[in-house]
């Protein structure tokens, strides 16, 4: 920034040069419990919402791709399963041992982990070779809509589907077993990209 000034008393003239700097910063959303989900959700037998306080929600989808026993009802898993196979998952991935005497230093980091970022998210699915659709679901029209889908394996028939809702700076993810069902759109199992509304 130049600022000059002149004087009657000097030909002079005085040029200033100033700075002005600023610090752009970018709210990331992490994966958390949402306080208030909509009852259509939480009430779905097609969606496993899983919405406890711990930030974990990402590892316990995760570890419901990775074993279907976690979310198949003759097993009877609940979400307390999938919770330990969410901590063993997470604990893991940094090196840290977890068992079901956890030790201190695994306690600790699970009781202050932050939450996962879309961004890690999608660096965990591709770690485990995972192609993930997902939904998000339109409160006001009662729809579920297809945002995204990740793509890390070849074989299009293994295919996951995950419901994102936001809140504020908190994305809670939640299984869903049926898709189809849930949200009447039918992705193509040959090439996993093509995708229409209704029964044909």
């Amino acid at each position: 920034v130049l600022h000059s000034y002149e004087t009657s008393t000097s030909s002079t003239k005085l040029i200033l040069v100033g700075t002005v700097s600023f610090t752009v910063s970018r709210m990331v959303k992490v994966s958390g419990p949402i306080k208030d989900l909509p009852p259509e959700i939480k009430n779905n037998k097609f969606i496993i919402t899983d919405n406890v306080d711990d930030n974990l929600c990402w590892y316990r989808f995760l570890a419901a791709c990775l074993d279907d026993h976690l979310v198949n009802p003759k097993y009877h898993c609940y979400t307390k399963h999938r919770t330990q196979a969410a901590r063993k998952l997470l604990c893991g991935e940094h090196n840290i041992v977890y068992s079901t005497k956890p030790s201190q230093a695994a306690i600790n980091f699970l009781n202050n982990y932050p939450g996962t970022s879309i961004e890690a998210m999608k660096a965990s699915a591709e770690k485990h070779h995972l192609n993930v659709d997902i939904y998000e679901y339109n409160a006001e029209l009662k729809v579920y809509n297809l945002q995204d889908q990740w793509k890390y394996n070849r074989d299009n028939s293994f295919r996951k589907s995950a419901l994102l809702f936001t809140q504020n700076r908190i994305i809670h993810i939640m299984y869903i077993k049926d898709a189809e069902k849930l949200t009447n759109i039918h992705i193509c199992p040959k090439c996993g990209s093509y995708a229409h509304y209704g029964h044909h």
